[in-house]
């Protein structure tokens, strides 16, 4: 893992430094790419939530970050699944780790203002979690504390959880390891894998 800039992760998006050539490297290496899009709510007004349960509607959304397009570029939708708020309550996707994470993204699409906050690197190491009703993996709160994934204690100490703001609504994209929880906010989850990468365990 390389040495972590904080300053690259914005309240409301991914720093503008990180260009779209440099989108796919900076998603493989950190497990998390974001955008707040405005843009977003309107189209899910327009088209209504129904439709989006379609794993192939994630191609149809008009994206403004091209970032983001081109990191979805080489990924195929294969399901879907809805997550609200749970403040305080830190999920993942999966918590073992799985050599065919590296060709699975999950795409959350925010629908409305959304507040969330992640524990960076966290899909790097070693995470202890428990299956959630709602479908995903509830991380104990002090196990993300510990950052029991970091080796460094000065680097544990530095790294703290990392505030995400999207006030229209937006995209976010994540490591199916990546630990996070949403203080507000509603999203359509799309499991995604890349294209002739075949079946894998999740």
């Amino acid at each position: 893992m390389p040495n972590f800039d904080a300053s690259l992760f914005e309240i409301t998006q991914v720093s503008s430094t990180v260009t779209v050539d440099d989108a796919v490297t900076f998603f493989k290496e950190h497990g998390i790419f974001y955008y707040a899009d405005a843009n977003i709510a309107k189209q899910v007004e327009r088209f209504g939530i129904q439709p989006l349960r379609d794993p192939k509607f994630l191609r149809e959304f008009t994206l403004e970050d091209p970032r983001l397009a081109r990191i979805l570029e080489s990924y195929e939708a294969i399901d879907t699944y809805v997550l609200g708020p749970h403040p305080g309550a830190f999920y993942c996707y999966s918590v073992k780790p799985n050599q065919g994470h590296a060709n699975q993204a999950i795409v959350y699409v925010w629908t409305k203002r959304t507040r969330l906050e992640f524990f960076p690197t966290s899909h790097t190491g070693p995470l202890q979690g428990v299956s959630a009703a709602n479908g995903l993996y509830q991380v104990p709160y002090p196990w993300c504390r510990k950052k029991p994934w970091i080796q460094d204690e000065a680097e544990k100490e530095r790294l703290k959880e990392i505030p995400i703001e999207m006030d229209g609504g937006g995209v976010l994209i994540v490591h199916p390891r990546m630990t996070f929880a949403v203080q507000e906010g509603f999203a359509v989850a799309y499991g995604c894998r890349k294209r002739d990468a075949g079946d894998s365990d999740t």
